[in-house]
């Protein structure tokens, strides 16, 4: 929790701005073509997941209210890991959960942070990259990048057996 943490202490959030960033946390919505783009993946026979650094419960909760659970075939916390992402043990339950190596399973995210460090990990990995921000300077790039999940589509058709085998 916020104020649990010493480095977070600047903020100084009462309780009640906790719980209200918390409750709006949990009603995030979805990017406007999730759904479409993952019901797409889906049909084309591919296996997802969300590997989260969210406890298990607010996993569930927050893709349950964005209405993207039916695409998920696994919904990952780090929690078993007792570490947060970047930690090696967090990205290693992502593979773990599918059965395959790293290198087998395309990784996405939002989170430059995130895509190194699933890089770092051995994931091949895709940053949606909504800003067209530079990517981090201290690893190795991207293997794809897109402004929008719609990219990964395209990256399915044309670039990438996303259904590799372990």
């Amino acid at each position: 929790m916020i104020d649990k943490q010493p480095e977070l202490q600047w903020l100084d959030m009462d309780e009640a701005r906790i719980g209200d960033l918390m409750a709006a946390y949990r009603r995030l919505p979805a990017f406007p073509e999730a759904g479409e783009v993952l019901g797409a993946l889906k049909a084309r026979g591919l296996s997802l997941g969300v590997l989260s650094n969210a406890d298990p419960a607010m996993l569930d909760h927050v893709v349950g209210a964005a209405g993207l659970t039916r695409h998920f075939d696994h919904l990952v916390s780090v929690d078993a890991a007792r570490q947060y992402k970047t930690a090696p043990a967090a990205y290693h339950l992502g593979a773990a959960a599918f059965g395959k190596s790293a290198d087998d399973i395309l990784f996405v995210s939002s989170n430059a942070w995130d895509a190194l460090g699933a890089k770092w990990f051995g994931y091949r990995v895709f940053w949606v990259n909504r800003r067209d921000l530079p990517f981090e300077e201290i690893g190795n790039a991207p293997d794809f990048q897109g402004k929008d999940l719609r990219s990964l589509l395209l990256l399915s058709e044309f670039q990438l057996d996303l259904n590799k085998p372990a």
